[in-house]
């Protein structure tokens, strides 16, 4: 059985609210919850079938996806919305993104390329063949063009959609997405030139602050004493290390600046990149020893090492103890 984060149906549900649909009427007739509030929580993929045939009865326009997507507010979608709204750039942003569907979202990737001579392009991938994958691209299309919409300091438009479904004669979707648009493409997603790519995000904007602030304390990237930047390097490299590429320079990419600005600004910050990942990963240690669901192998991995050895030299190099000492210590056993 394969499963949809419980975030990505609350959000769904509420872009449709957006449009008219009375999202609560789904709720009961398919016996959902009120409101899921656990980020971790998956429900089964037929949940997120459900609710598109019983949003489709409720209202037919085959261009409720889109709309539903382009209307999803800003912040409920988490980690999604974080990293695409803290990056300096949207090329940034959608970088970070194409790294957090990697990590996180089973089923669906984001194939980019950003540094085309004219610009960038960006492909959704499915693994995980569903009776709603039409919609869901097209959902999935419009929820990120509609970040950045939102966050971009000046009018981001895509310079074209793709979209999988079938032609539509009179193009409903041109005006939503504010582009040109292409039906039946092998793969949904979007091309942007390169002033779209490199528009600044709106850092000014009171609202995303608080916003982008909330999300990153309740996904615990934020606390006391870390600064703007570290918090923003931290909420990266959860996607990056389980794949060894927790190095500044992809970092800094998904942020939208240089390397050197990167390690410039976290040292007037007060720290440095290798002290925020040594950070990182002692703290994912402790949590995944305490967990006690993984062996030590499948830790080392998870953070990044090349094996047992390396991660166990890391471990009593920040504890002065074995991770086998520590997790005794600490109530756990082996």
């Amino acid at each position: 059985m394969h499963f949809v984060p419980a975030v990505s149906a609350e959000a769904l549900l509420a872009g449709l609210q957006a449009c008219g649909i009375d999202a609560a009427k789904i709720r009961k007739l398919k016996g959902l919850a009120a409101r899921y509030v656990d980020p971790s929580e998956q429900l089964p993929n037929s949940v997120w079938d459900a609710i598109w045939v019983e949003a489709s009865k409720l209202d037919p326009r085959p261009e409720l996806p889109a709309l539903a997507g382009m209307r999803v507010p800003f912040g409920l979608f988490g980690p999604l919305d974080y990293l695409a709204g803290s990056a300096e750039t949207v090329r940034g942003g959608l970088q970070a993104l194409a790294d957090h569907f990697s990590a996180a979202a089973a089923g669906i990737e984001l194939e980019v390329a950003l540094d085309e001579p004219d610009g960038g392009t960006l492909r959704i991938i499915n693994s995980v063949a569903l009776p709603s994958v039409l919609q869901s691209d097209e959902f999935t299309t419009a929820v990120i063009l509609g970040r950045f919409r939102d966050v971009a300091n000046c009018d981001f438009r895509p310079r074209c959609v793709y979209l999988t479904r079938p032609p539509l004669t009179n193009f409903p979707h041109t005006d939503i997405f504010r582009a040109s648009v292409i039906y039946g493409a092998p793969r949904a997603g979007f091309d942007c030139d390169r002033e779209s790519l490199d528009l600044e995000q709106s850092k000014g904007d009171p609202r995303l602050h608080e916003t982008l602030l909330e999300i990153a304390k309740k996904l615990g990237f934020a606390s006391d004493g870390k600064s703007g930047i570290e918090v923003s390097v931290r909420s990266r490299l959860r996607n990056l290390m389980p794949r060894a590429q927790a190095v500044a320079e992809r970092v800094a990419r998904s942020l939208g600046i240089s390397e050197r600005t990167l390690h410039r600004r976290l040292s007037e910050s007060g720290t440095s990149f290798q002290d925020v990942l040594d950070q990182c990963r002692i703290e994912e240690s402790e949590r995944l020893l305490l967990q006690g669901k993984l062996d030590f192998a499948a830790v080392a991995l998870a953070l990044g090492f090349s094996d047992q050895a390396a991660w166990n030299r890391f471990f009593r190099r920040l504890r002065n103890m074995s991770p086998t000492a520590w997790q005794n210590a600490n109530g756990q056993t082996t």
